[in-house]
């Protein structure tokens, strides 16, 4: 008996159906369609054990990314088999593919054997594989054997930046230790002229004499002084210019004192 063929003008015939496999081997008609039917692929949907006019899939499928709304022949995948997507088993080829585990079982249910072709092409995607495979290893392994070597220059540069970096942070503790002795001298000017200043006011009210009214402007002039000091002597030498400080502080309490300052000044 030969083997049964769909007829074209039949109703149930899907003229953009594929049929994965040509009709099966010696068997009644009956046996045939109902093999047939088993492994038709449905352009529609793509699965399984029922016909085109039975689907009920209203959208499309794509064979390539397995996604709905939209036919094969515009899909952006499809030249991309990294994208490839099956609708059977979920897999990375076609969803009409003879590499589907799904349409192999049900063709080894039936007894049917794979054909020259699909063999061909078995043996095909098996040898790709093995070769991305090899390929991967010997990546792994040339990347493991040659690594990465920065050149000489980029680490002598690199060098030379960190030496130019501890250089800045050494000046930059230098100076700050500067500044901090010079914040603790003028802290301890401050408190030195608020004790003068106590004292001066202690003095003036025993001796009768006026208290200072323009106190600030005092302060200011020594404020002066004291710049045009650390402009002369330089702000490493905070010695000379903190004793002048106190001498003319001293002598602005003994003026006050003897009631000769606020007279000269007011």
């Amino acid at each position: 008996m030969r083997n049964h063929k769909t007829n074209p003008r039949n109703q149930n015939y899907d003229r953009n159906a594929k049929f994965i496999y040509e009709t099966i081997s010696m068997r009644s008609r009956k046996e045939n369609k109902i093999a047939q039917v088993l492994l038709q692929a449905i352009s529609k949907c793509f699965k399984l054990n029922h016909t085109a006019k039975e689907c009920q899939n209203k959208r499309k499928t794509c064979k390539y990314c397995g996604l709905k709304n939209y036919k094969a022949l515009k899909c952006r995948y499809k030249n991309d088999l990294s994208l490839h997507r099956c609708v059977l088993c979920k897999k990375n080829h076609l969803s009409d593919s003879v590499q589907c585990e799904v349409i192999r079982n049900a063709r080894e249910k039936l007894g049917i054997k794979l054909t020259r072709k699909e063999n061909a092409i078995l043996q095909k995607e098996a040898l790709h594989s093995q070769l991305i495979q090899i390929k991967k290893k010997s990546d792994n392994v040339n990347h493991v054997r040659h690594p990465v070597r920065r050149p000489q220059n980029n680490n002598q540069k690199d060098a030379d930046e960190i030496l130019s970096l501890r250089r800045e942070i050494e000046d930059m503790k230098a100076a700050f230790k500067e500044i901090t002795t010079l914040m603790r001298s003028f802290k301890a000017m401050m408190q030195i002229g608020v004790e003068q200043y106590q004292l001066l006011l202690f003095k003036s009210s025993t001796a009768g004499a006026e208290p200072p009214r323009k106190w600030n402007l005092y302060r200011q002039i020594i404020g002066m002084k004291l710049e045009e000091w650390k402009k002369t002597f330089g702000i490493g030498k905070t010695k000379y210019w903190n004793k002048n400080y106190l001498e003319m502080e001293q002598a602005l309490v003994e003026r006050f004192a003897s009631g000769k300052g606020s007279k000269s000044i007011d």
